[in-house]
């Protein structure tokens, strides 16, 4: 009993408040004073933006694009003050000089607006020469804040779309549009709820937002530990135990924070080295941890940020979007367990040593209560509140609960450093929505929105199968680089109406997009996921995505299917519910039987096509095709559990 109470974490745990400036010297000297001033102003802002959020959500949000040119006043200068703050060689004299000039800026132009934004929007005939020169300097302000986050891509996407509508006129056939002024953009574009103030800002300024928080909240009082002790307790002992650990933990901490790269650098910092000193090769320890995180933005009850997106962009409840993603979401997780449980079978691995392995006990007498916050927001997200004020109270009882126990306790000062944390967490996307408004503004101004849909249907022939890998396709070329967010307006704004006009239901055409979208942070070339194990696991990214991409071959063909099967998404009867579920599940392990080719020994190549044509059979949906798909992948089993016996029966004679 004594071992247990000396217990602690086997692995170093990273503090919850630590952030991603500029560690800290141990003298004033080491750094220059203009880091310390940037770092103060940064906080500052960080902190009257969770205030200035929590109060207008306790007492009433303000007018839309009031609401959302505050959350842009307080974050831009935050996002240019990064260049003081930062550990990056880019950032140097030009860029520190223009990151404060640009962080004045964007205060005096976004609080200009909100201030003065009735008189803005109600101008008619030529816009007075000062709010043109607020709103050109907005759209310039939020494209380079954009850029300094998130790179180049996203940024000259919205620049390409703005000559588009500039000179339009001069391009032939069907994409020529009229051509339009500069005001007139800036009035279509910032002057109103169509642009950089439309659905997606105003999303990152309300639910977003409250949901980074209450996720810096909860890993505050140690829910991620929780999440990780539970893991490795589960997992620990079996086969392939650190890459099963690294599955589940990910899926875990994930559900909270619905970041790929984020929660590649939280879990994968301790599972890519254990799973490298179990015997994996490093570009497999990558693979598996930017799959296992990747998921996390379709693992319910949180999911990733454009989750939100989604159901604002549908008007719907975020409930719905929630409740479809789960059958996807445990089919995914499910195939890449299997995955990693073969992977190890054909590669000899085993559990962990015990004395790495914690207690599940321990971690849940001293942390369990953290489990609270989450089981309430999960409630009464069911019971159908907003997500907003779900997430205040979550927030609200996550601080309450953490003061019970000593071991969780949140010291006011900490509480203003966690909620500090939050609000910087939300800068990435915040400039990617407010950049991709840019892109959608353009989009209502010239109608190109309806022209690349009939583009679309009249390439694809009617046939939806084509249109769908047509749209993955501009989601892989558009998602380069970019995170699931921005990656998902851009594509849901161009392509997803086609899908809708050739009879897709609009649900279901808007997660392809979201599951595509979320995708392309392991699809090679450019996979931020990938390249953020590479990193710790210090092994190409290219190597790490095409891995990846194997592990995570089920969630590239389900969106496909679950056009045609809306029961995968949750739409049908209880019974067709239950079988598309069981059906997946038998679908996954054909999958991984074919892919990784072992299942109580190696699989022929023959029996590998034929698991892998059984366990697609077996997602189609079809009663014939069920049937086909579990018969081939039940004989491929029982012909290899054969082939198993009959060589362990050969070793033994000889």
């Amino acid at each position: 009993m004594e071992e247990k109470k000396k217990w602690k974490l086997p692995w170093k745990r990273r503090d919850p408040l630590e952030g991603e400036d500029m560690p800290e010297p141990e003298t004033d000297e080491a750094l220059p004073k203009s880091y310390y001033i940037a770092k103060y102003l940064q906080d500052g802002l960080a902190l009257c933006l969770g205030v200035f959020t929590i109060y207008t959500c306790i007492t009433g949000l303000l007018t839309d694009v009031i609401q959302r040119s505050m959350f842009l006043g307080f974050l831009m200068p935050m996002v240019f003050l990064n260049a003081f703050t930062k550990k990056r060689k880019e950032y140097g004299v030009i860029m520190k000089t223009t990151g404060a000039i640009f962080a004045a800026a964007s205060m005096f132009v976004f609080f200009f607006t909100a201030a003065n934004y009735t008189k803005m929007g109600t101008s008619y005939g030529t816009i007075p020469t000062l709010y043109l020169v607020v709103g050109t300097l907005g759209i310039l302000l939020v494209l380079e804040a954009a850029r300094r986050m998130l790179g180049p891509a996203i940024s000259i996407i919205a620049g390409v779309f703005l000559l588009y509508a500039l000179f339009g006129n001069y391009l032939p056939g069907a994409l020529q549009n009229r051509g339009y002024t500069w005001s007139r953009i800036v009035r279509s574009i910032y002057i109103s709820s169509a642009g950089v103030f439309s659905t997606p800002i105003g999303t990152a300024a309300t639910i977003i937002v409250m949901f980074v928080i209450f996720g810096a909240f909860l890993e505050a009082s140690h829910g991620s530990d929780l999440f990780m002790g539970i893991a490795f307790a589960l997992t620990g002992r079996s086969t392939g135990g650190p890459a099963k650990a690294a599955v589940v933990s990910s899926a875990l901490v994930g559900c909270v924070s619905g970041s790929a790269s984020a929660n590649v650098a939280t879990t994968g910092v301790f599972t890519i080295p254990l799973m490298k000193k179990a015997g994996y090769p490093p570009y497999y320890a990558g693979a598996v941890e930017a799959v296992a995180s990747t998921g996390s933005q379709i693992m319910p009850p949180i999911m990733g940020s454009a989750a939100f997106i989604v159901a604002e962009t549908l008007g719907v409840s975020y409930r719905t979007v929630a409740a479809a993603a789960i059958i996807p979401a445990l089919l995914y997780y499910i195939s890449v367990f299997l995955s990693v449980h073969y992977e190890s079978r054909k590669r000899g691995m085993h559990g962990m040593d015990p004395k790495d392995i914690p207690n599940a006990w321990i971690s849940i007498k001293k942390y369990g209560l953290s489990l609270a916050p989450l089981v309430l927001l999960v409630v009464m997200i069911v019971m159908g509140y907003s997500a907003m004020y779900t997430a205040m109270y979550a927030i609200g009882a996550a601080i309450v609960i953490a003061e019970l126990r000593k071991d969780t306790r949140i010291s006011p000062v900490n509480i203003v450093k966690t909620l500090i944390k939050g609000c910087k967490g939300v800068m990435s996307i915040g400039s990617a929505c407010a950049a991709a408004g840019c892109v959608i503004g353009v989009i209502s101004l010239t109608g190109v929105g309806l022209k690349l849909s009939s583009f679309i249907i009249r390439l694809a022939g009617g046939h939806i199968i084509i249109a769908l890998l047509l749209t993955m396709i501009a989601l892989f070329i558009l998602g380069m680089g970019l995170p699931t967010a921005p990656a998902y307006m851009l594509v849901a704004v161009l392509v997803a109406p086609a899908l809708t006009d050739m009879g897709v239901p609009a649900l279901a055409a808007h997660l392809f997009v979201f599951y595509g979208a979320c995708l392309s942070s392991i699809t090679p070339p450019v996979a931020m996921a990938a390249y953020t194990a590479a990193g710790i696991a210090n092994d190409s990214p290219i190597k790490i995505g095409v891995q990846a991409v194997k592990l995570a071959l089920v969630t590239y063909i389900m969106p496909i299917f679950f056009v045609y099967a809306p029961a995968l998404i949750g739409q049908g009867t209880t019974a067709e519910i239950v079988l598309a579920m069981v059906s997946g599940v038998v679908g996954c392990l054909g999958l991984c039987m074919g892919t990784v080719g072992f299942f109580r020994t190696k699989v022929h190549p023959i029996l590998r096509l034929a698991a892998f044509g059984g366990g697609l059979l077996c997602i189609f949906p079809g009663t014939v095709t069920d049937l086909l798909g579990y018969g081939l992948v039940i004989a491929v089993g029982v012909l290899n559990y054969i082939a198993a016996r009959r060589s362990a029966h050969t070793s033994q004679i000889a």
